[in-house]
């Protein structure tokens, strides 16, 4: 374990003090103009290091029990563990493993497999840190982890969806996958569930408003408008409509208020632009929302490329925009960005989570070794801790 930032300070790994913050302004609703911040931008040199204080690295314990990638991978904090998971991009996610603080393997919580407690792939998973729940979920059924007493439940959904996030009053919210496909106006934008994947409660476009559409065929998934669901650091989630600068906070199912508008402009796509290929790369399209309490990472495809850009939530200004390679999008939908190590090279490197000041992402053993001691090529990939407040 070592650490180091952009003033070669040595601090200590684990800071557990005031963990679960709340959010300062929770109600305040964010303007980030896109399309006048994006006309004139060049694309910046810019590494996390910049906004860094510290950086602190966990080799993660490597052994034929648990082996990680990473090309795709979640991260959340629970107390002084972390809970990882990770995939190759021809693969789906593997178990969800818990490691202490020192990246020693503890065990795995949800893993794959046909058994009572298993699922036979896992697509999606979500902790949320209020309520020391733990969801995990793939076709038609969830499997929902408890902390609080450390037991397991599976449980068979009426729906399948792509999307699902733990909220702070024990409920889940998410997409039902087939909307936005069958041009159906009775299918709900969003099903709310109870603990044992019950729905209790959906949301519906208003009369006249359903935006349902078919795929271009051989259209490229993840470059066209879609919903998605993100996982904010205060416990709720965020939603993302279709065609719609609006980025909604929703806390319960009785609370669902924008939070984000994201002002595209005449660089906002319509249902006709995602037919049309020469208006298609004109316009922006998100793919991934980081909110921390300082800074909004927003991943989005634009013109044929690839981009991460981090605005400051105070001033609301764009204070970096940055190409990343198109084949990144194939390999981690969550945020990215580039990283310096302390040997000079740049890499790219996830941004999975944020909790408490810190951003948590992962830097391959092949990056790590040229500074790191100990490291080989075959260890699992190096948990990094990003302070950057």
């Amino acid at each position: 374990m070592s650490g180091c930032g952009n003033k070669n300070k040595q601090t200590a790994i684990v800071d557990d003090s005031e963990l679960f913050s709340e959010d300062d302004d929770p109600d305040r609703i964010y303007f980030l103009d896109f399309e006048q911040n994006l006309k004139n931008r060049t694309n910046d040199s810019f590494t996390i290091n910049n906004i860094a204080i510290d950086i602190q690295y966990i080799p993660l314990e490597t052994s034929d029990e648990v082996l990680l990638y990473n090309d795709r991978v979640q991260i959340s904090r629970l107390n002084n563990d972390f809970l990882v998971s990770s995939s190759s991009f021809f693969s789906h996610f593997h178990s969800i493993a818990m490691f202490d603080s020192a990246g020693q393997f503890i065990n795995y919580l949800i893993q794959r497999g046909q058994g009572p407690k298993e699922l036979p792939y896992m697509a999606e998973w979500s902790y949320n840190h209020n309520t020391q729940l733990l969801v995990a979920s793939t076709f038609f059924q969830i499997v929902l982890h408890s902390f609080e007493n450390n037991t397991s439940s599976k449980y068979t959904l009426k729906d399948y969806f792509s999307e699902i996030c733990l909220l702070n009053d024990g409920t889940m919210v998410g997409i039902p996958n087939d909307k936005g496909k069958s041009g159906d106006v009775d299918t709900p934008i969003l099903h709310f569930l109870n603990q044992e994947g019950k729905i209790i409660h959906s949301f519906y476009y208003p009369e006249k408003r359903n935006i349902a559409y078919n795929l271009p065929e051989g259209q490229i998934l993840g470059i066209i408008e879609n919903y998605d669901l993100f996982t904010s650091y205060t416990g709720d989630a965020l939603f993302k409509d279709k065609f719609n600068d609006t980025i909604y906070r929703i806390r319960s199912m009785d609370d669902v208020k924008p939070y984000i508008i994201i002002h595209r402009g005449s660089l906002a796509p319509t249902l006709i632009d995602e037919n049309n290929p020469k208006t298609s790369p004109q316009k922006v399209r998100l793919i991934s929302i980081l909110d921390t309490k300082e800074y909004f990472f927003i991943k989005y495809f634009y013109k044929d490329k690839f981009y991460f850009s981090i605005w400051n939530k105070q001033t609301l200004s764009l204070i970096a925009n940055s190409e990343i390679p198109k084949q990144m999008l194939l390999k981690n939908k969550d945020n990215i960005s580039y990283f310096r190590t302390p040997n000079g090279k740049d890499v790219i490197v996830p941004l999975s989570s944020y909790l408490n000041g810190k951003l948590y992402s992962m830097l391959n053993a092949e990056d790590a070794m040229g500074f790191l001691p100990g490291i080989v090529s075959d260890d699992n990939p190096v948990l990094m801790i990003i302070s950057i407040e």
